[in-house]
């Protein structure tokens, strides 16, 4: 299970007793996802770009599309290492591949 606290601007996650996993923070998360590989992806809603980060918790890399993003704060994944965000400052829905097959 993995959330975020936007008064800690922190992701926490926790097994499925609830038993604290870990916790990523230092930027202003929006909202969180996984993808069926395990990669957690969250989105920084200040910073305009998306953390990628390991089944475990450890940063991996950012995505940064081509053109920039501006105010994130909603993400989906399409499969086929490919994901959907929503810029909430501009209304405009991105498709972004950020794995490669």
């Amino acid at each position: 299970i993995i959330v975020t606290d936007w008064k800690k601007n922190a992701v926490i996650a926790v097994d499925r007793l609830g038993i604290f996993r870990y916790s990523y923070s230092g930027f202003s998360s929006s909202t969180v996802t996984t993808d069926s590989v395990g990669h957690v992806i969250v989105t920084d809603y200040n910073g305009d770009k998306i953390h990628m980060l390991d089944r475990d918790g450890r940063f991996l890399r950012y995505i940064i599309p081509e053109g920039g993003i501006d105010g994130i704060r909603g993400v989906c994944i399409l499969g086929d290492g490919e994901m959907m965000v929503g810029e909430t400052k501009t209304g405009i829905a991105k498709r972004i591949k950020y794995l490669d097959e």
